[in-house]
């Protein structure tokens, strides 16, 4: 897999900045991370390992968020994420084009942690 283009990531940062109501985030790389972790939750909630939605439901999502403005921009930028990886901090998401239960085009969401080794 790739991993999610820079544009994309200053997508998910302004996004979490347009709806944070604090501004502790000093980084762009912060920011990302918010934002990243802000779709994580919604999509697969706190614990969640992986969820397919339809496009429609993504688009939604993602214009809640506030990472594109329209829900039909959302096609475009839902194709740009096909095939990729994006950091959250505590590991990634995997998003790969898949067909739901009715035979339409939906996004698979992974989450993937990252192992700790203490040793």
């Amino acid at each position: 897999m790739e991993p999610i283009s820079d544009g994309y990531k200053a997508r998910f940062a302004e996004g979490a900045k347009s709806t944070s109501l604090s501004k502790i985030y000093k980084t762009q790389r912060e920011w990302e991370v918010r934002g990243l972790t802000n779709f994580k939750r919604r999509v697969l909630g706190f614990c969640g390992r992986q969820s397919v939605k339809s496009i429609d439901e993504l688009a939604r999502i993602l214009t809640e968020l506030k990472v594109i403005d329209s829900a039909e921009e959302g096609r475009q930028f839902i194709e740009g994420l096909y095939g990729t990886d994006a950091d959250y901090g505590n590991g990634t998401l995997k998003f790969t084009r898949v067909q739901n239960n009715n035979g339409q085009e939906a996004c698979r969401i992974n989450r993937s942690d990252y192992l700790v080794c203490d040793g």
